[in-house]
């Protein structure tokens, strides 16, 4: 039987985690690309079912099995990352309900007030973990925050998008190839 050293179950969680991380990016980059395109051209559908609803469904079914497995193994993600991003869900599904329930928040700004409060998660988690790119994410999201801010329409989706994938899923991409290497190299 082979036995892996500690730091080598350590890297292999955090592949597994950035993995999830990395396919959340890129499904919301999809829906946020399609609600765009859907806009654009005016296309007859009900997004929200067809964009929306169907992604967000299979992600957290990908999610929930990625937990279980991590569950069964008997590994624990770090505690103080897990707490903010939970407090940036619930801080973005907050916003997103007052966005879609209330005038207070125009639907056309929920993709600006979303890229605040993960500029913000971003800060906290670099923080907490001592990873300077990471904190420094935070000021690429509170840039693209203020950016659309000052956009009309629904290029903000598109832009949403964009960082979406530059500030997230390129980062984790990156990682995680420097992360298999390391444990090939093992």
């Amino acid at each position: 039987m082979i036995t892996h050293s500690p730091n080598q179950e350590i890297r292999k969680i955090a592949y597994r985690s950035q993995l999830v991380v990395l396919l959340w990016a890129l499904i919301l980059a999809k829906c946020f690309t399609l609600e765009f395109l859907v806009d654009f051209y005016s296309v007859p559908i009900d997004s929200v079912v067809y964009v929306w609803s169907l992604s967000i469904f299979m992600a957290v079914v990908a999610s929930f099995v990625f937990l279980r497995v991590e569950a069964e193994d008997g590994i624990t993600l770090p505690r103080q990352p897990t707490i903010v991003w939970g407090l940036a869900a619930i801080g973005i599904l907050l916003l997103s309900a007052v966005s879609l329930l209330t005038p207070v928040l125009p639907t056309a700004s929920l993709p600006a007030a979303i890229a605040l409060v993960i500029g913000c998660a971003c800060l906290a988690h670099g923080l907490a973990v001592r990873d300077r790119l990471q904190s420094a994410t935070a000021f690429g999201w509170w840039l693209g925050a203020a950016v659309l801010f000052r956009l009309s329409g629904s290029v903000g989706l598109l832009l949403f998008a964009f960082l979406l994938v530059a500030l997230v899923a390129v980062p984790i991409a990156v990682r995680l190839v420097l992360i298999r290497r390391r444990l090939g190299a093992q």
